[in-house]
C-alpha cells in the first residue's frame, strides 16, 4: 500500500473515529488554536480530535519496541476474537511508541477496557505509558516535528460507521428485522438440523454457515431459529464465525442476503435443481479411471470417492484452491484418516489435486489445513450434461454402503440415460476379470447394486442398470447416518483438544517472552544505574576547576548545535540515563 493511499484511507478513517472539538498542536506539544468544530482538511496541519464514545483509542509510549510490538498483538488478538474493527500506526515518536484504535461491540467495551489494564500490568507499565484516550491526534495528522509514521496496519473486518441505538424490544412484538437477541424458544425441528448437518463444509466457517442458512431459510425456518442453531457448538465442528459476531450480524450480513425461490408443488427450487455432478465430480472422476490401471481395486475406489468429494469443495475456487481438512474428508468419505492421505498423496502424485499451502500452525488453528487446488481439465458451461441427483459426492449415503457404490454411480452418471449390464458396468467401475465376473465378484456388486435400487439412486430394466431417471428423494441408511454423526462428534472432541493444547503452548511461549523482555529490562536498567553511578563518582572526583572547564567546554557545545542535534543528543541521554531519579552512589 502506498502512502499515497495511506494518507486517503486515514482521512476516511478519521472521519468514523473522531468527532467534534478539534484542536490544533504545535511543535511543543501544546494547543495552539480554541475548539474547532470541523475536522481539518490541511494535510500539514497537526490536530487533535475527540475519539467517538464507541471506539476505544490507545496511545502507547514505551521506549521497549519489543514490548510494544506484544501489546499490539495482544490487542489485536483480542479484536479478532470479538470480531472489532481495528487500526493501528506508529506515532512517529520513535521505537515502541504507537497509535492503535478498536471499535468493539458495546456490550464487549468494558473487557476491552480490563484486558488493556491487564496488559499494562503484565509489563509493568504506567497509565502513562498504555494510555486510553479520549483525545488523540488524528490517524492522518503527521508528527508535529515532522517525524514518519509508517504504514496502516488495518483489520481485515468491515469498518463500521456510527452505531444506531438497538431499539427495546416488548415481548411478544420482536420481528425477524429487529436486531435484539434472539428467542431462545425458536429451535430447528430434529428433521432440519439433520437437514443442516448433512450439508457439505466449505472452503471456510463462513462460507459453510452460509450454505447451511440458504438451505434451511429454503426449508422455512426462521432467522431466530437458524441463529440458535449456527451457535450450537454440538450441531457442526466446522462453524463458529456467526456465534463469534452475534444476532446483529448474522441478519444484516446473511440472512437479509439470502433469496430463495418459493415453493411449488415440487418442493424447493434447491431439491429440484440437485447436485450437478458433470460440473466437477465427473470430469475428476474420468481423470482417476485414466489412471485406473496403476492401481489394484480397492484402491481404485477408495481414491475415486476421495477425489470427486475434493472436487465438489474445490472445483469453484479455480488455481487459487482453497483448504481441505483432512478430517473433513474422512467424515465425507467414512475412510480411515491413514488411508484418506495415502489418498490424497497419491492424487498429488498424479497431478490431479495441487497442493498450494502447506497447514502452518498458528494461533488461530480451527480452520488452518493444507490447500490444494483441483488441476483437471472442466468443462465449457454450455457443454455441461444437467446431472439433478437429490444427493452428492459427500452425502451420508455412502458411508452406510459399500465401499463401491459411489463408483458404480460414477460409472452410470458417466454413460448417461444408457443402461449397462452387469459385466460392462462392473468392468468400467474398476473390476478386474477376463471374460465375466467371478461369482463372487457377481454376487458382491448384485448386493450393493440391490442397495442402490432400494434407497432410489440406481434402476434396472431388464438386467441393465443405469441412474434413475427421475429426482425422487432418496433414503439413506441408518448406520450411515450414524457413522457421520459418530466421526463428527469425534472430530469435533479432537480439534478441541487440539485447539486447547496449541493455546497453552502459546501461551506459554508468550508468557516466556514476557519473562524474557521483562528479564532484559531489568537487566539493561542494572547496567544503566551502574554505568550512571561510575559516572557521578568519577565527577565527583575531579578538581573543581576541572569540572568548571568542562561545563564551559559542554554549554558551548551545546549553543553552537543547531536543534536537531540538540534533539538527537537530549534522546541519547534518556536511553542511556535510568528511570529512577535517584542513584546508589555508594555502589
Amino acid at each position: 500500500m502506498s502512502s499515497v493511499t495511506d494518507d486517503h484511507l486515514a482521512r476516511i478513517y478519521d472521519q468514523v473515529l473522531f468527532v467534534a472539538p478539534f484542536f490544533l498542536i504545535d511543535a511543543k506539544n501544546r494547543l495552539s488554536s480554541s475548539m474547532l468544530k470541523t475536522r481539518p482538511t490541511d494535510p500539514g496541519v497537526v490536530a487533535v480530535g475527540t475519539v467517538r464514545p464507541d471506539a476505544v483509542a490507545v496511545d502507547l509510549d514505551l521506549d521497549d519496541a519489543d514490548a510494544a510490538e506484544w501489546m499490539i498483538n495482544q490487542l489485536v488478538q483480542w479484536c479478532e476474537d470479538h470480531a472489532a474493527w481495528y487500526l493501528y500506526r506508529a506515532s512517529g515518536g520513535g521505537p515502541g511508541r504507537v497509535h492503535f484504535y478498536a471499535l468493539p461491540n458495546p456490550l464487549a467495551m468494558e473487557d476491552l477496557h480490563a484486558t488493556i489494564g491487564r496488559l499494562r500490568t503484565a509489563i509493568n507499565a504506567s497509565t502513562r505509558d498504555v494510555d486510553v484516550r479520549s483525545k488523540l491526534r488524528l490517524v492522518a495528522a503527521p508528527h508535529r516535528h515532522g517525524n514518519a509514521r509508517g504504514p496502516l496496519t488495518v483489520s481485515s473486518e468491515e469498518m463500521p460507521g456510527l452505531l444506531p441505538q438497538q431499539p427495546k424490544l416488548t415481548p411478544g412484538k420482536r420481528t425477524q428485522k429487529a436486531y435484539g437477541t434472539p428467542a431462545v424458544s425458536e429451535q430447528l425441528t430434529s428433521g432440519l438440523r439433520a437437514v443442516a448437518r448433512m450439508i457439505p463444509g466449505g472452503p471456510d466457517r463462513s462460507y459453510t454457515e452460509f450454505m447451511i442458512a440458504r438451505r434451511l431459510k429454503a426449508e422455512g425456518a426462521t432467522a431466530e431459529a437458524v441463529y440458535n442453531a449456527l451457535v450450537d457448538p454440538y450441531l457442526r465442528s466446522d462453524i463458529g464465525h456467526t456465534a463469534e459476531r452475534g444476532y446483529a450480524w448474522f441478519c444484516k450480513n446473511m440472512w437479509s442476503k439470502i433469496v430463495v425461490e418459493a415453493r411449488g408443488s415440487g418442493g424447493s427450487a434447491r431439491a429440484r435443481r440437485g447436485h450437478d455432478w458433470a460440473k466437477y465430480a465427473l470430469p475428476t472422476s474420468k481423470a482417476v479411471r485414466a489412471v485406473w490401471d496403476t492401481l489394484d481395486t480397492r484402491r481404485k475406489h477408495t481414491i475415486e470417492h476421495v477425489a470427486v468429494v475434493a472436487a465438489a469443495r474445490l472445483g469453484s475456487l479455480g488455481a487459487a484452491g482453497g483448504p481441505l481438512p483432512l478430517r473433513d474428508l474422512v467424515e465425507d468419505t467414512g475412510r480411515d484418516i491413514k488411508t484418506v492421505q495415502a489418498a490424497l498423496a497419491t492424487l498429488s502424485r498424479l497431478g490431479i489435486l495441487k497442493r498450494v499451502k502447506s497447514f502452518k500452525m498458528t494461533k488461530n488453528v480451527s480452520s488452518s489445513s493444507d490447500h490444494y487446488a483441483l488441476t483437471v481439465d472442466l468443462p465449457e458451461e454450455g457443454s455441461l450434461i444437467p446431472t439433478p441427483r437429490s444427493y452428492n459426492p459427500s452425502d451420508p449415503l455412502w458411508l452406510g454402503l459399500g465401499s463401491a457404490s459411489l463408483s458404480l454411480t460414477l460409472t452410470t452418471l458417466h454413460h448417461g440415460p444408457q443402461a449397462l449390464p452387469l459385466a460392462d458396468l462392473l468392468r468400467a467401475s474398476g473390476f478386474h476379470f477376463d471374460h465375466r465376473p467371478s461369482t463372487k465378484q457377481k454376487q458382491a456388486a448384485l448386493s450393493l447394486l440391490e442397495e442402490l435400487k432400494s434407497r432410489g439412486v440406481l434402476e434396472e430394466s431388464a438386467g441393465k442398470f443405469s441412474t434413475k431417471s427421475t429426482n425422487n428423494a432418496i433414503t439413506r441408511p441408518r448406520v450411515g447416518l450414524r457413522r457421520w454423526t459418530e466421526l463428527r462428534e469425534r472430530h469435533r472432541i479432537e480439534r478441541r483438544i487440539f485447539r486447547d493444547a496449541i493455546r497453552d503452548l502459546y501461551e506459554a511461549a508468550d508468557s516466556a517472552k514476557m519473562r524474557w523482555i521483562l528479564g532484559r529490562r531489568e537487566a539493561l536498567e542494572k547496567v544503566k544505574v551502574k554505568r550512571r553511578n561510575h559516572q557521578i563518582s568519577w565527577w565527583n572526583s575531579l578538581p573543581e576547576a576541572e569540572r568548571e572547564h568542562r561545563r564551559k567546554i559542554w554549554k558551548d557545545m551545546w549553543h553552537s548545535s543547531d536543534p536537531e542535534a540538540q534533539k538527537a543528543r537530549k534522546r541519547k541521554l534518556a536511553r542511556e540515563r535510568p528511570r529512577r531519579n535517584e542513584w546508589d552512589l555508594a555502589a
